[in-house]
């Protein structure tokens, strides 16, 4: 996703990575050399050269954010910070927004609101220009597109804003435009849609105490060797009955177990299969793309290993299915008391395994098979996007496109250096191991259209339902395909492309 990341990670292997909060300082006088410098013409360049095109205008305005805030751990974390910080992310963010605005004279600005499209809506009928710009749920985002809140990102109806530059992530371009359209984005100018990434974590001790039965995983993924029956072989091999009581409803508190997580995993896994709800036309309009017997018998194959794999009670623990009272943190406990050799979440679960004396490394989901050309990966729709609605007009859009694009390229050198090198990879995994499959986890994700406008609720509710029952999903395709594609007529008809 990043396209800095790669360059960054091997910087970081010739120097040690002795990192920490308290070091902070030294960080943020190091920024201060790095900063992007402007042109005669008004063209800004990055650390890395690349232009920045934007004009040199002090524009002497505010640039107010409406940022999603769910009260909890999904709120807006990397649009403000009102000051300086020995926490090294929010003084990236402070750095970032002091370069904007000593370079541009905008002052970043930010309200945040648990319904963002019940505060947009009510900003739409009023005509307001309260804000100039949302950070909102993939989900959420999408309903306000369809409802012509938003502006076209990639038609040049919002000035300066170019998706084709490498702090834009190019994937999500890809998979969220709708007839060319792009109406929502992420890049560099955010670390929250990094952290609804889904990725695996394994307990690199049981590893190492199974080293004559099991081989490492990154050399799996480094040699293509990571497969669906690989890990569904490592899964297996781990299990033991610990307490000798495999009967026991209380297994999962005392036994030891091949994958811990939640049933999100089941999405996962089947992104990582390459496989996706919906594709696209010629003319970039998106369609079914299940309806395909090959993609069915794929898609049946993959339920039933999912069935048979992830809701095997000997040999995994799903939250959602160890009985009444039980929590995301049964799951988590298995993998940090040494009981799970792998553990399947989001990438934000890193952070919470700092409190825990756990060698864990990362690595992405498996490939269907060897014959997969990349690993792919999935991304919750509690992700964050920013988008620019139409009630900003005229200066006030000018300023917001040429002050978001330039926010953007300079998160490439702040913000996405502080997430990966140091609150991520120093703090969280301390394995610098995992640095080349972060990489290869946030450039290869799967943004799935079908998923995100919630089309016949198909991933959202029917996916988990076929891979716990092990029904065939092409036994009811028909009655899939038809939900489905009422709804992707529906918006298309709201975006008057059909």
């Amino acid at each position: 996703m990043k396209k800095l990341l790669a360059l960054l990670l091997a910087l970081l292997m010739l120097v040690p990575l002795v990192v920490s909060c308290a070091n902070n300082n030294s960080d943020s006088e190091g920024e201060s050399t790095t900063k992007s410098t402007a042109s005669e013409n008004g063209t800004n360049e990055t650390d890395t050269g690349e232009k920045v095109d934007v004009p040199d205008t002090k524009y002497g305005k505010d640039l107010t954010f409406l940022c999603f805030n769910d009260s909890g751990e999904w709120s807006v974390v990397d649009i403000y910070t009102e000051k300086d910080s020995d926490d090294v992310l929010k003084s990236a963010i402070f750095q970032r927004n002091l370069y904007l605005k000593d370079t541009y004279d905008v002052t970043i600005k930010e309200v945040q609101e648990k319904d963002i499209a019940a505060k947009a809506k009510t900003e739409q009928a009023s005509n307001s220009d309260a804000y100039q710009a949302y950070i909102a749920p993939l989900n959420t985002s999408a309903t306000l597109a369809s409802q012509s809140y938003l502006y076209d990102l990639a038609g040049g109806d919002v000035p300066y804003i170019n998706l084709s530059k490498s702090w834009w992530d190019q994937s999500a371009n890809a998979g969220l435009s709708i007839g060319n359209q792009i109406y929502f984005a992420t890049g560099d100018l955010l670390t929250i849609d990094n952290d609804a990434t889904f990725i695996l974590m394994f307990n690199k001790k049981m590893v190492e105490n199974m080293s004559g039965t099991l081989t490492s995983p990154y050399e799996l993924v480094t040699n293509n060797q990571w497969t669906l029956a690989k890990f569904r072989e490592m899964v297996e091999l781990a299990r033991k009955d610990l307490d000798g009581n495999a009967a026991d409803a209380n297994s999962y508190k005392n036994d030891q177990f091949g994958l811990a997580g939640g049933q999100e995993m089941v999405l996962a896994f089947f992104y990582a299969s390459n496989m996706t709800s919906a594709t696209k036309d010629a003319d970039d309009l998106p369609v079914f793309a299940l309806s395909d017997k090959n993609a069915q018998t794929k898609a049946d194959d993959y339920f039933k290993w999912a069935k048979e794999v992830l809701y095997n009670k000997e040999s995994t623990v799903i939250f959602h299915e160890i009985g009444t009272g039980s929590s995301f943190q049964d799951a988590m406990d298995c993998f940090t008391t040494n009981r799970s050799l792998f553990y399947g979440e989001c990438l934000q679960c890193v952070t919470r395994m700092r409190k825990y004396n756990i060698d864990f490394g990362i690595i992405p989901y498996p490939k269907y098979d060897e014959n997969q050309d990349n690993y792919y990966g999935y991304v919750n729709t509690v992700a964050q996007v920013v988008a620019v609605p139409k009630t900003n007009t005229g200066d006030s859009l000018e300023m917001t496109g040429a002050t978001i694009e330039a926010m953007a390229a300079k998160s490439q050198s702040t913000l996405t250096k502080a997430y990966y090198d140091i609150n991520l990879i120093s703090k969280g995994t301390k394995d610098t191991e995992s640095e080349p499959m972060l990489t290869i986890i946030l450039e290869n994700r799967i943004f799935d259209l079908g998923y995100v406008y919630e089309w016949g609720k198909l991933v959202s509710g029917n996916f988990i339902t076929i891979a716990k029952s092990g029904n065939g999903f092409s036994s009811k395709i028909k009655t899939y395909e038809r939900s489905y594609n009422k709804g992707l007529n529906e918006t298309l008809k709201a975006f008057k492309l059909k």
